[in-house]
C-alpha cells in the first residue's frame, strides 16, 4: 500500500501497527482512517489528542477509556492492590494502558502490584513467562487488571488465565471487553459501546467522501461505560454480587466459558446466595432467545398509540430491526419507511412465528379526543394480548389509575414521564406491569448543544402554560439549562394545547412575537406543529426574522425547514433496546425490574438551506461534527 498505491477512496487502519505504516509517511494520496489503537499519542499516530498533524490522517481517541475501566473496577470491587502483567518495553506499556492504571492509582490511592517479566514478542517462551507472572501477581495482589499483552492476545490461553486468577479467588478485570468475561473474567465493558464507535468512525467516513480532510475531523470519541459479568466466575471465587450491578450490567453471562446460559430452574446451585430479586433477574440473558406461549401459540402485542406520530412510527420500525435482529423475527423482512404503525403491521403480514400484531387491538387515542378507544383493555374480562405497547402520555397515563394489572405495559416516547406522574423515579416505575424508557437529560442536552452552536443570548420558546404545555415543550429542561448558561428566556404562551380552530393562529401570533425579541427560538412538541401542517408558516416567520432555530421533534421538522435538531440515528438504538425488553417481559420478566435508563448520545442533523438563508455562518469545526445535513434537491446526507 506504500509502494503502490491502492485503488480506494479511504483507507482504515487497524491497530497501531497498521496506523505507523501510514502516519510515517510526509504524505500520503488516499484519506486514512485509523481505529482499535489502544493509545495514539504513546503509539505516535497522532500530534495531540485533538490535531491529527498530517492531513491525510485521523484516528479515534477515546482518552477517558482506561481510566474509566479503573475505575469502574475500582467502583465494583473496592480492591487496595491491583495486579498488572506488561512487558517493560514501548508495546507492553501501551498494549496494558500502563500510564492509565498508574494515572487512576494515584487519584484514587490504591497501590499496583507489577510483574514486567514478560515478553511482548511471539517466542517459544512467551505464554509460560505471562503465566509465571501471572501467578506471582495474583499472590500478592486482591483484584487483577488483564491488558492487552501479546500472550492475552495472539495464544489461546484464557482458560489457564482464568484458572489462575480463580485459584486465587481474587476479582478480574479485562481491557479488551465482553469477549474476554464470556471466557470466563468477571468483569469488563458490554460490547455496546462498538455499536457507537462504529457510527463514529463510518460517519467521519461519509465527511471524507463530502472533501473534508481527514485532519479537519474530530478524533475525540468518548464511550460509554457499560458492564458485563460473568455471574459463574463471580460465584468460583465468592465475590458476592450486589442486586443492583447485575440489574444495570449490559451483558450478564451464566457459564464459566459464555456458553448458553442457565436459568434458575436448571442451576439452583449457581443461583444460590442471591435474592429472588437478583435471581429474576439473571434470567434476563436467557430469556432473550425467541419462543412461543406455553400453548404453542405466537405472543400477541397490542399497540395504544396517544395519537398518530411520527416519532412513534419511528419507534416502532426500530422495535421491528430489533426483534429481527435478536432472532424473534425473519431476518429477510423489509420494514417499509414513512408508514405508520398499523400500515407497517399490514406490510410486513406473518413477519414472525413467534409475535403477532393483532390488527383489533392497534387503537389510536387521537391525543385525548377517543380515549374510548381504549375501552376494551380496562373491563372485567382482560384482553386477549401478552403485553401492551403504549406509545406517549395520554396512552401512558390511563395506566396510572391502575395498582396491579393483569397484562404488562412497555412505555415508551412520553416527553417527561416522571414529571407527568406515569413513574414513579427515574429507575423505579412504580407498578410491577409496567416499564418504561427514560432519557432524563435528553431535552438538557439538545438546548445545550443548540446554545453551543449558535451562542444565543437571549432563547424564545412558546407553549400552552399547562401541564401538557410544559410537558411537550420541555420547559423545566429548558429552564434548567438557561440557569446553567446564563442565557434569558423569553416566553409566550398564549397558545393552545388542544385541537381548537384558533389553535394555529394562536401559536403564529405567539411566534411572530417572540422573533422580534429573540435571538433563538427553541420549538417544542406543541399541538399546533404536530397535529396541523403549518410547517411552511413556522419557517417563513423564523427565516424572515433571520435567526436560528432547533426543533425538539428532530429531524422532521429539520426536513421541513427548522436549522437544527437531533438525527433519527438514536432510533435504532431505542429500538433494540426495547426489543430485547419485550423479549424479557414475554419470558416472563417483571417488567419493573428492567432498566429504564437510557441516556443517547446526540447525532445533529443541519438544514445548509436555512442557514444560509438567515445568513448563518457555520464553521468548520462545527460543520464536521454534524452527522446529518439537508440541503436543496437531497434527502438528509448522513
Amino acid at each position: 500500500m506504500i509502494e503502490k498505491i491502492p485503488d480506494a477512496d479511504v483507507v482504515i487502519a487497524y491497530g497501531g501497527m497498521a496506523a505507523k505504516l501510514f502516519y510515517q509517511q510526509d504524505s500520503y494520496p488516499v484519506p486514512v482512517i485509523a481505529d482499535a489503537i489502544t493509545d495514539a499519542l504513546a503509539a505516535g499516530v497522532t500530534e495531540t489528542v485533538t490535531d491529527s498533524g498530517k492531513d491525510f490522517f485521523s484516528v479515534k481517541i477515546d482518552p477517558e477509556l482506561f481510566r474509566q475501566q479503573v475505575r469502574l473496577f475500582h467502583e465494583l470491587t473496592g480492591f487496595k492492590k491491583l495486579g498488572i502483567v506488561y512487558g517493560d518495553d514501548e508495546f507492553g506499556v501501551i498494549y496494558g494502558a500502563v500510564r492509565d492504571v498508574e494515572a487512576v492509582a494515584e487519584e484514587l490511592g490504591f497501590e499496583i502490584i507489577r510483574n514486567t517479566n514478560v515478553k511482548e514478542d511471539m517466542d517459544d517462551d512467551t505464554v509460560d513467562m505471562y503465566l509465571d507472572a501471572l501467578r506471582d501477581v495474583v499472590s500478592r495482589a486482591d483484584a487483577v487488571y488483564i491488558g492487552a499483552s501479546t500472550a492475552v492476545t495472539e495464544y489461546d490461553i484464557i482458560p489457564e488465565i482464568v484458572h489462575i486468577i480463580n485459584e486465587a479467588k481474587i476479582p478480574s478485570f479485562a481491557l479488551e471487553g465482553s469477549v474476554r468475561v464470556k471466557d470466563g473474567i468477571l468483569f469488563s465493558l458490554a460490547s455496546s459501546g462498538m455499536i457507537r464507535s462504529g457510527i463514529y468512525t463510518a460517519t467521519k467516513i461519509t465527511h471524507i467522501f463530502e472533501g473534508i480532510k481527514p485532519r479537519e475531523l474530530p478524533q475525540i470519541f468518548e464511550s460509554i461505560p457499560s458492564v458485563a459479568i460473568n455471574l459463574a466466575t463471580a460465584k468460583t471465587i465468592g465475590f458476592n454480587v450486589p442486586v443492583d450491578i447485575i440489574i444495570n450490567s449490559d451483558e450478564v453471562y451464566l457459564s464459566a466459558d459464555g456458553s448458553a446460559p442457565v436459568s434458575r430452574h436448571t442451576d439452583n446451585e449457581l443461583l444460590s446466595g442471591f435474592t429472588n430479586y437478583a435471581a429474576t433477574a439473571i434470567q434476563l440473558s436467557d430469556s432473550y432467545l425467541p419462543r412461543r406461549r406455553a400453548d404453542g401459540k405466537p405472543f400477541r402485542i397490542a399497540i395504544l398509540q396517544s395519537g398518530t406520530y411520527w416519532e412513534f412510527d419511528e419507534h416502532f420500525r426500530g422495535i421491528l430491526s430489533g426483534l429481527i435482529a435478536n432472532g424473534w423475527a425473519n431476518f429477510d423482512t423489509v420494514i417499509p419507511e414513512k408508514q405508520t404503525i398499523r400500515e407497517m403491521v399490514k406490510s410486513i403480514g406473518d413477519f414472525s412465528e413467534y409475535i403477532e400484531f393483532p390488527e383489533e387491538y392497534i387503537l389510536d387515542l387521537e391525543w385525548g379526543q377517543n380515549t374510548k378507544a381504549a375501552g376494551a383493555f380496562f373491563t372485567d374480562r382482560k384482553p386477549d394480548v401478552d403485553l401492551v405497547i403504549a406509545f406517549g402520555g395520554v396512552a401512558g397515563k390511563l395506566f396510572t389509575r391502575y395498582k396491579n394489572y393483569p397484562i404488562p405495559v412497555l412505555m415508551e416516547g412520553i416527553t417527561d414521564p416522571v414529571g407527568s406522574g406515569i413513574i414513579y423515579s427515574l429507575d423505579d416505575s412504580g407498578r410491577d406491569f409496567v416499564t418504561c424508557r427514560v432519557d432524563p437529560g435528553q431535552y438538557q442536552r439538545q438546548v445545550q448543544l443548540f446554545h453551543d452552536f449558535a451562542g444565543f443570548k437571549r432563547l424564545g420558546i412558546l407553549y400552552g402554560d399547562d401541564e401538557y404545555g410544559r410537558l411537550y415543550g420541555a420547559v423545566n429542561d429548558v429552564e434548567l439549562v438557561a440557569r446553567k448558561k446564563g442565557f434569558t428566556l423569553v416566553r409566550n404562551t398564549n397558545v393552545k394545547e388542544v385541537m381548537a380552530p384558533d389553535t394555529t393562529r394562536l401559536y403564529l401570533s405567539a411566534l411572530r412575537d417572540l422573533c422580534t425579541r429573540v435571538d433563538a427560538v427553541y420549538l417544542g412538541a406543541s399541538t399546533a406543529i404536530t397535529e396541523y401542517d403549518i410547517m411552511d408558516e413556522v419557517v417563513a416567520i423564523l427565516n424572515k426574522a433571520r435567526i436560528p432555530s432547533f426543533a425538539l421533534e428532530g429531524e422532521i421538522r429539520v426536513d421541513q425547514g427548522i436549522m437544527l435538531g437531533i438525527s433519527s440515528l438514536e432510533t435504532e438504538k431505542f429500538g433494540f433496546y426495547n426489543a430485547r425488553k419485550i423479549a424479557a417481559i414475554l419470558s416472563g420478566v417483571t417488567p419493573r425490574i428492567l432498566s429504564q435508563r437510557l441516556e443517547g448520545v446526540p447525532s445533529i442533523i443541519l438544514n445548509l438551506d436555512t442557514a444560509q438563508e438567515i445568513g448563518f455562518s457555520v464553521p468548520l469545526s462545527i460543520l464536521s461534527s454534524v452527522d446529518q445535513l439537508v440541503y436543496a434537491g437531497s434527502d438528509s446526507i448522513q
